[in-house]
């Protein structure tokens, strides 16, 4: 089954996003590196989730990929209603969350303000801890100017094995980093992403009130967000499925894609 791309307006952005399949809505959330979108993070992930029975949607998120870039929309709060008024476009009522890295922070805060539109969580390296002193991969990215050699630079920092990153995707993503408005949205971003405790503090509380499955999976070699904050999503959901991927790094859908995908499938298909 070949996924489609479709438009829709969520509230006032024109969003960009893919979807295939017919069954329980899933929806993917992809990170917040320089050129990100939804088809980039999860090409290799949304046919698998159809084939297996689910409705799968991969948005991209406002500020990123083709969708609107408005200012004043780059900070957590704003893309969690972005993806709120996404499912009510669509008319979702309740769906599972997937997010990797910038999209499960969206995810945890879709599950602590709006758990009623939420069935279960899926965390890949992120989630609503405080990452700290950034280390130097992670620095990479959030220090990104718009070249080539800088966009290789971060997509390789995002690898256990950095010949997975290929020119030709170096190239997509720095186009991608180079549409209009994209470089504020980007720098905006970033500006904030180490300082969200107003954003943390309630989405804590809500995780550990919200009644939703958890499922937490980590590149054991994660050079962005370290093993260590896997261990402390674990420490704030102690009943969240834990699952430590070897010999990968913070692009575990795209990296260990088997692995992921199958773990899934069968997590979604519990209970």
């Amino acid at each position: 089954m070949a996924y489609l791309d479709r438009w829709v307006r969520a509230g006032d952005i024109r969003t960009r996003f893919l979807t295939a399949g017919n069954g329980e809505a899933v929806i993917f959330l992809h990170g917040g590196g320089a050129g990100a979108s939804g088809e980039h993070n999860w090409q290799g992930n949304i046919n698998e989730m159809a084939d297996a029975g689910f409705s799968a949607y991969a948005p991209d998120v406002v500020g990123f990929g083709l969708t609107d870039k408005p200012s004043g929309w780059h900070t957590f709060e704003k893309k969690v209603e972005h993806i709120r008024d996404f499912m009510d476009a669509l008319c979702i009522e309740k769906a599972s969350f997937v997010g990797n890295s910038m999209g499960a922070g969206i995810s945890c805060g879709m599950a602590a303000f709006h758990p009623e539109r939420v069935s279960k969580v899926i965390l890949l390296g992120g989630g609503a801890v405080r990452v700290g002193a950034p280390t130097k991969d992670f620095k990479t990215v959030i220090d990104y100017e718009p070249n080539l050699e800088k966009m290789a630079a971060v997509l390789k920092g995002f690898c256990y094995n950095p010949d997975l990153v290929t020119d030709e995707m170096i190239r997509h993503r720095f186009e991608m980093s180079q549409l209009p408005g994209a470089a504020d949205s980007y720098r905006d971003f970033m500006a904030n992403i180490l300082d969200i405790d107003d954003f943390l503090e309630p989405v804590q509380a809500g995780l550990k009130k919200s009644e939703a499955p958890v499922m937490l999976i980590w590149g054991r070699d994660d050079k962005i967000v370290p093993l260590k904050l896997g261990d402390q999503m674990k420490e704030l959901i102690p009943t969240a499925r834990y699952e430590i991927y070897d010999q990968c790094g913070h692009w575990a859908q795209i990296e260990c894609r088997d692995q992921f995908n199958s773990d899934l499938v069968d997590f979604l298909k519990e209970g």
